[in-house]
């Protein structure tokens, strides 16, 4: 080797070097076909690698008020090559960047990585976590549910001014199957969940405001009901008086 200077090692050579090969807790490395791997050995004797995963993780996500929501997800790193307290991770915050990131639904908008004591063995050592923190973009969401839902409510409540109970029940009907084809439309979309979310309140608010409507035209026919039997009991006592 020459002394002052940096040497930089090829794929070869990389397999009779030891380095620590990182073991992903929460996740797994899909395999690629050419591997992004480069090491250099420095003139003072460390040893910098770098590498290029791609993983497929898993995340625990509170959709509570989805689709408004922010989720926090992590990556753990750990060692695995040799026993784990034998290996311990450090890192600076400034050393982390992010890319470009091309996602959907969500957009980065904080990071933060840290080594942290291993809470899965009893023998000192440490995790390295690397934090996300994701705000979903509900654009999608309003376009395709919020602003239609919204403009279906406000046609189921027309009926509130037609005079024609036939017109009314149509126009309630329409409100109701469309609204009802938008929302599972909207939920197949997402993921199941066991409790609440903000889009079920909403959902669960606009279909009582639709079903009100209903309520409009039922207390609409008793009022004219009434009516008639007032009426016609009217013109019984008229009738009875004039005999």
């Amino acid at each position: 080797a020459n002394l002052g200077m940096n040497t930089t090692l090829i794929l070869d050579r990389l397999i009779h070097v030891w380095n620590p090969n990182p073991h992903f807790i929460n996740g797994r490395v899909l395999p690629k076909k050419i591997p992004r791997i480069s090491m250099r050995i420095q003139p003072d004797g460390r040893v910098r690698k770098n590498s290029r995963y791609l993983l497929e993780c898993h995340c625990n996500m509170d959709w509570t008020y989805f689709p408004m929501d922010q989720q926090k997800c992590s990556v753990v790193i750990q060692g695995s090559t040799l026993e784990p307290e034998n290996i311990h991770y450090y890192t600076n915050q400034k050393n982390l960047s992010i890319g470009r990131t091309l996602m959907i639904e969500f957009g980065v908008i904080h990071t933060s990585i840290k080594s942290i004591d291993n809470p899965y063995t009893t023998d000192p050592s440490t995790l390295l976590v690397l934090q996300f923190t994701l705000n979903r973009m509900p654009n999608y969401y309003i376009i395709n549910y919020y602003l239609p839902s919204i403009m279906i409510v406000s046609f189921s409540w027309v009926s509130f001014w037609s005079c024609s109970v036939s017109n009314s029940v149509g126009c309630i009907l329409f409100s109701f199957l469309s609204f009802i084809f938008v929302m599972f439309k909207t939920n197949k979309e997402a993921l199941f969940n066991h409790y609440l979310r903000a889009i079920d309140i909403f959902s669960i608010v606009s279909l009582g405001l639709i079903l009100l409507s209903f309520w409009d035209i039922f207390r609409k026919n008793v009022n004219k009901r009434r009516d008639i039997l007032r009426r016609q009991m009217d013109c019984d006592k008229v009738w009875t008086k004039s005999e």
